[in-house]
């Protein structure tokens, strides 16, 4: 039986929507800078907790990868949009064995709610790759809101992140679209976002 896309986003925002809201409100208001920086390299959530995502990543790791961000700290925090901000984690810890594109993204997306700065683009890591992939989408990404099928335009780019990573392994076999989507296309270079 085939799954309509809609069910999908509707299942979404009934079973995730509110904890990843709760999650980065918890960046948002977070009484400083460094504070947040530091819960978003260590990846600790709002219970104090080792975020999902991170949670087989070593703590030395993590513990390189906060001193590397607070090393950059002042470019992160006048970054002008998320791509900068993204791109400036992603340079800075780049050196750092085992912190890949989805610590880079995840922090990014930490950091950037702490500093309200909120992709506007899909980016692409393993899960989410599975995900659009498994939709029709293909190349390098980040995906522009725009070019993604209409049920998922309901969402902000951050959450159609999440719907791709939750949901990859049903798209495949139990997702229908009224019209799928092909996008090839190669890094998106115009801001140097990757």
């Amino acid at each position: 039986m085939q799954i309509p896309l809609k069910n999908i986003v509707d299942s979404y925002i009934k079973k995730y929507q509110a904890d990843e809201l709760r999650e980065l409100e918890f960046f948002c208001r977070e009484e400083s800078f460094i504070k947040a920086l530091e819960n978003a390299a260590l990846a600790v959530d709002c219970a104090g907790k080792r975020q999902k995502h991170q949670r087989r990543l070593q703590r030395t790791t993590l513990q390189k990868g906060r001193n590397a961000l607070l090393s950059v700290r002042k470019r992160i925090q006048h970054a002008k949009d998320f791509c900068e901000l993204h791109n400036i984690i992603r340079d800075a810890i780049s050196p750092i064995k085992g912190l890949g594109e989805l610590y880079v993204y995840d922090t990014a997306l930490r950091i950037g709610a702490h500093l309200n700065l909120w992709p506007s683009q899909v980016y692409l890591h393993s899960g989410t790759r599975q995900g659009a992939r498994a939709l029709g989408y293909i190349g390098a990404g980040p995906l522009q809101v725009s070019e993604l099928h209409k049920e998922l335009q309901r969402l902000p780019a951050h959450q159609i992140e999440d719907v791709l990573c939750i949901y990859k392994s049903f798209f495949q076999k139990n997702v229908s679209l009224t019209k799928p989507k092909v996008i090839c296309r190669e890094l998106h270079e115009s801001k140097g976002c990757t």
